[in-house]
């Protein structure tokens, strides 16, 4: 069922994405600016309902990825080869995707050239080539064309949800995920990016 937003949900929306921080006595005071009078209270309840109905679903902290060691910020374009093995391996791609600390954003295609978009960020060049040379290798059978774009963020939108991780963090994740899809061998790049 789709929730119906007042024009007072909209703007505490607008409110608490600009700062999830902000206390129910600063937002109502915000309101009143914009022509909305309810108490802190009156706010309290209009946020708990936003929850309750699962559209905002929790509070995070924006964080500048270049300041803390992470100025690699890769885009990746994926498109499908036609499989049998394309239902059950796309579970097991979705699953590395989900896990990996390094991955912030992920989206399946509806329409277009292109079946999936992955945006990644790394330390550096070194991992994000390594990431990408296993990554290829774990769902090469699957992949049929992979475009990858290392971009320079103009304007933030939205968040960014990804946890800072370490180099140690980052060699433990590609090595689970070698065993998982039974990767031949050594993991080439590997112990140069650790």
């Amino acid at each position: 069922m789709m929730f119906k937003l007042k024009d007072v949900d909209r703007e505490i929306l607008r409110i608490l994405i600009k700062d999830g921080r902000c206390s129910f006595s600063e937002l109502s005071r915000k309101l009143r600016k914009k022509g909305f009078d309810y108490t802190d209270r009156g706010v309290a309840e209009r946020v708990r309902r936003l929850e309750e109905a699962g559209i905002i679903l929790g509070y995070q902290s924006v964080v500048d990825l270049q300041k803390i060691g992470f100025p690699v910020l890769r885009v990746i374009l994926i498109k499908f080869k036609t499989s049998r093995k394309l239902p059950a391996t796309i579970k097991l791609f979705e699953q590395y995707l989900r896990e990996a600390p390094f991955c912030i954003y992920s989206f399946r295609v509806r329409v277009g050239n292109y079946d999936w978009i992955n945006v990644k960020v790394f330390p550096d060049h070194a991992t994000a080539d390594a990431e990408s040379v296993l990554f290829r290798a774990y769902f090469s059978d699957i992949i049929q064309e992979y475009d990858v774009y290392d971009v320079v963020m103009i304007k933030k939108i939205g968040v960014e949800t990804t946890l800072p991780y370490t180099k140690k963090e980052f060699g433990e994740f590609m090595k689970k995920w070698a065993k998982t899809v039974k990767y031949p061998g050594e993991i080439p790049y590997l112990e140069s990016s650790i």
